[in-house]
C-alpha cells in the first residue's frame, strides 16, 4: 500500500465484521511538526468508539516526538494494525541512530529532580506503561525499527475504521 493511508483488509471472508480489520501506512518527517498531523491521521483512521484510540496515538506521539528531538531528522515510516480486537504498530526512523535506545523496565519510571523531565525517558515508560511491555527497539546502522502492540483488547464493532 501507498502512504496515502488506504485501508487494507485483512479479514476472512466469514468472519464478522467486528473480527475484521484494518492495516494503514503513513510517512512523516522526522520533525516536531510532524507529531500533530501523525495525532491527526491516528485520529482519523480509528473508529471514535475504539478504545484504544488514545493509546495508540499517545505511543506513536512519544515515538515520533523521540526521532524528532533526538533522532537526527530523516523519514518515518508508520504502521498500525487493527485486527481481531488488536492493535499494533511499527515505526521505522530511516536514519542512523544517534544514541543507544534503552527502554524503561514496565512500571518503572525514576525521575531525579523536575528541571530533568525532558531528558528522563519518562515517555518511553509511558509506552512501555500503554504497551504492557510488548515494546521492542532495533537498532541497525542506517534505520531504528520500533514494534509495539497494545495490552487491551479493543472490542469494537467497528474495526474497520470506518
Amino acid at each position: 500500500m501507498s502512504g496515502d493511508g488506504t485501508a487494507q483488509r485483512e479479514s476472512e471472508a466469514a468472519s464478522p465484521a467486528w473480527q475484521e480489520g484494518w492495516r494503514f501506512e503513513q510517512a512523516f518527517a522526522a520533525e516536531l511538526v510532524q507529531v500533530r498531523a501523525a495525532r491527526a491521521w491516528l485520529r482519523e483512521v480509528f473508529s471514535p468508539a475504539c478504545l484504544l484510540r488514545d493509546d495508540c496515538v499517545t505511543v506513536l506521539s512519544e515515538l515520533l516526538a523521540n526521532c524528532a528531538e533526538h533522532g537526527g531528522g530523516g523519514q518515518v515510516s508508520v504502521v498500525v494494525t487493527h485486527v481481531w480486537g488488536r492493535v499494533t504498530g511499527m515505526l521505522v526512523h530511516h536514519a542512523a541512530p544517534t544514541a543507544r535506545v534503552r527502554l524503561p523496565a514496565p512500571g518503572v519510571l525514576e525521575v531525579p529532580v523536575i528541571e530533568q523531565l525532558e531528558e528522563t525517558g519518562r515517555g518511553l515508560a509511558v509506552v512501555v506503561g500503554l504497551c504492557d511491555g510488548e515494546v521492542e527497539i532495533e537498532q541497525y546502522a542506517d534505520r531504528t525499527v520500533m514494534r509495539w502492540r497494545l495490552h487491551d483488547s479493543c472490542a469494537c464493532e467497528e474495526a474497520d475504521g470506518d
